[in-house]
């Protein structure tokens, strides 16, 4: 950007682009979000809680772990109120990431050293919480220049190709670090190998900023609206305020599991980093599939019916971690593909459905807003969640049948909690969504194609062998 260009009185007149432009950067784009997947699988993935148990934690501390870490949301905030200052978005995204994912070398350093596990225990919370404030301040600025960077009726194909290419390096790292945290613990060298994993998500998420530091940075197509304004603005947008009531509620029906998954993968399950690298393989795998799918519907009729289909099942798939056990599971890795299948469609609707919802004039600010009301539902259910599984630690509970743990009642009160989101997801505003059955007779649709196509090549088939069999015969 260019800050001394003369401009319009009600904000920046946009340039034309350069040559090539946004192509090449959208190519760029898409090669950092499998370098920052990969980056974040290692520092807040499931190597975060084994840290954390590796260092004495308990129930209440994962869930201070999990609460810190959507404090950190109010980062955002920053960036909302300081943003229209800003001469480069580039530069100010570069110096937030960059400090904050470096901040991951201390915890990484500390447990090469015999510094006692306490200390490191409140370090390694205390990094939790500032390198994700600092990740959130960079990416409220981020989504303002995506969303300047990428034409609005290509959102749905290039986040589609994103999330895949994001969802290859997860998968591969998951497996990666799983494997060679496995066998580090099998030597005795648990915390050494974690210290060195860890520096290797630091050397990933440096990759991920030479990749957004080589992108075009567009003039922001929104006024620079002075806080105050922008704030109000977006609160007073009656679409905006609906996805931000849906978004806080979804966000605390998630947020009051999210430490647990993994603990109760570990304690419960009693899996090692190896096998619960399978569900992210699983869930990778699943996801291949339907991400570019979601987002080409999604691009055809609209994000709110996309969101609707994919959210009715994911209501209820923590229920199928109720009958897992050590030695059944099934249900794990049957959750694991379901989710592959549906995740990636409701995440990328809600994600385009900001976009698209929140008003120009306030857009940064209705950013910020939408990550500080997610932060702080999620901060206060991941409390209350560490306080539940804390009060039940050590309790069993009998039903259905089934064997039940202060975990298993968490997920259960995550299911109604979700459940009870329905109404206000139909709702939610998207002046480009065709009728939720328009996309159950489009999925039916495909299906009877391919089930078509399926049946003539298997007809086929079976002419060619009769046919094979009947010269043999003559032979």
């Amino acid at each position: 950007m260019n800050p001394t260009a003369p401009r319009a009185p009600h904000g920046p007149t946009p340039a034309a682009p350069p040559p090539g432009e946004p192509e090449r950067s959208l190519r760029y784009s898409i090669a950092e979000g499998g370098f920052v997947a990969a980056a974040t699988r290692i520092h807040t993935g499931p190597l975060c809680t084994q840290i954390a148990l590796l260092l004495g934690a308990r129930a209440l501390h994962l869930g201070w772990l999990a609460a810190l870490g959507s404090l950190a949301t109010l980062g955002s905030a920053i960036t909302a109120v300081y943003g229209h200052r800003l001469r480069s978005r580039r530069g100010y995204i570069l110096l937030t990431a960059g400090i904050g994912r470096s901040l991951w070398l201390l915890p990484a350093v500390l447990l090469l050293t015999p510094a006692s596990d306490r200390l490191q225990l409140g370090v390694f919370l205390a990094v939790g919480f500032l390198a994700q404030a600092l990740a959130h301040m960079a990416y409220n600025g981020w989504q303002s220049w995506i969303t300047d960077l990428v034409p609005a009726g290509r959102r749905g194909r290039f986040f589609g190709a994103r999330n895949t290419v994001a969802q290859l390096a997860e998968m591969a790292t998951a497996y990666a670090v799983g494997r060679w945290y496995d066998l580090g613990a099998a030597a005795g060298r648990s915390r050494s190998t974690l210290a060195w994993i860890y520096l290797a998500g630091v050397v990933a998420a440096a990759a991920g900023l030479g990749c957004f530091a080589r992108q075009w940075e567009p003039n922001a197509h929104h006024p620079a609206a002075i806080p105050s304004a922008g704030w109000r603005v977006a609160w007073r947008d009656r679409a905006f305020r609906r996805l931000l009531f849906f978004c806080t509620g979804w966000a605390a029906a998630v947020g009051i599991t999210v430490p647990f998954w993994v603990a109760h993968m570990i304690g419960y399950l009693h899996m090692s980093q190896a096998a619960i690298a399978v569900y992210p393989l699983l869930f990778g795998a699943a996801s291949l599939v339907s991400q570019p799918l979601w987002g080409r519907i999604a691009d055809r009729i609209g994000q709110r019916p996309v969101l609707i289909l994919n959210l009715m099942p994911i209501v209820f798939l923590p229920l199928l971690w109720l009958p897992a056990r050590p030695d059944a599971l099934g249900w794990i890795w049957l959750d694991g593909a379901l989710s592959g299948l549906l995740w990636p469609g409701l995440n990328l609707a809600m994600f385009n459905l900001l976009l698209g919802t929140a008003p120009r004039s306030g857009r940064s600010a209705g950013f910020a807003l939408h990550s500080i009301a997610g932060g702080a539902a999620a901060f206060a259910a991941g409390l209350v969640g560490g306080w539940i599984a804390h009060r039940l630690e050590g309790r069993e509970f009998a039903g259905f049948g089934l064997r039940l743990i202060n975990h298993h009642i968490l997920f259960s009160i995550s299911v109604l909690l979700r459940a009870l989101l329905f109404p206000l997801a139909f709702r939610l505003a998207d002046p480009r969504a065709a009728r939720t059955r328009a996309l159950i007779a489009l999925a039916a649709d495909k299906l009877s194609v391919s089930f078509a196509a399926g049946a003539r090549a298997v007809v086929g088939l079976r002419r060619r062998s009769g046919k094979n069999s009947a010269r043999s015969d003559r032979v």
